[in-house]
């Protein structure tokens, strides 16, 4: 799923609206509390969508991501925006500890989850190898309670110029395992593309802050929102904003 263009191909249209983006930008550098010229890891960060305005805030950016599809992507679109950010193609369980951030953020349930616990913790003390002492840390993710009060087996979206690319979502959620598994369908044309299947791990916040302490994270609060709302049962997002130890 995430060597493929997949993602870019059915969601980007959805999720690069210029104002949602600048609303997450400045929601997440008010959590992160750091001042500009700090070095801001973007982990798991795509084809760049946060970390290019971020650097164009006046931040030093690194993008962590695992496909060389959506580095490269981030690289051209940064030269084309006039910001310079740091690249590197690398598994997120193998974050370099040269990097050295003064803060991280992991955005739009990216990384965590998709592998198994033990990996997400290599990842998550990857990352703290990373990041200066006492650097921010904030984790944005589905919230598990909004997916069980909300759960659809299925949908479908179209993209937003018209074509007729669609996606269908059959989905299961294994209560054994506190998976969401789906099942997702590229069509082009009426022609299959393309199919991909993930497997998501939706984790409880006490989950995330056992999993955040064993890496060596000190969990300070969990969100309801970027914008620093409280966490409620009806919240979309689980956010957690923690400190490297």
């Amino acid at each position: 799923m995430f060597l493929t263009d997949f993602y870019v191909q059915t969601y980007r249209d959805k999720v690069d609206d210029e104002l949602s983006v600048a609303r997450d930008v400045d929601g997440v550098l008010k959590l992160l509390g750091l001042p500009k010229g700090s070095h801001i890891l973007d982990w798991c960060g795509g084809y760049g969508r946060h970390a290019i305005p971020i650097a164009k805030r006046g931040y030093r950016v690194t993008l962590l991501d695992l496909s060389p599809i959506h580095t490269r992507l981030a690289g051209r679109e940064a030269r084309e925006a006039g910001v310079k950010i740091r690249i590197v193609t690398k598994d997120f369980r193998k974050t370099p500890p040269r990097i050295k951030a003064d803060g991280a953020i992991n955005m739009f349930t990216a990384g965590i989850g998709y592998l198994s616990e033990r990996d997400d913790l290599l990842a998550l003390k990857s990352l703290r190898r990373a990041l200066k002492p006492g650097a921010t840390f904030v984790l944005d993710t589905m919230s598990p309670h909004y997916i069980a009060r909300n759960y659809n087996p299925s949908g479908y979206t179209v993209s937003n110029d018209g074509s007729v690319r669609k996606v269908s979502f059959p989905r299961v959620y294994d209560f054994w395992t506190g998976r969401l598994i789906s099942t997702e369908t590229l069509y082009v044309g009426g022609r299959k593309e393309m199919v991909v299947t993930s497997s998501l791990r939706l984790y409880q916040p006490h989950e995330l802050k056992e999993l955040l302490e064993k890496a060596g994270f000190e969990v300070l609060s969990f969100l309801g929102s970027l914008a620093g709302e409280p966490m409620a049962i009806e919240s979309k997002r689980l956010v957690v904003l923690s400190l490297r130890r």
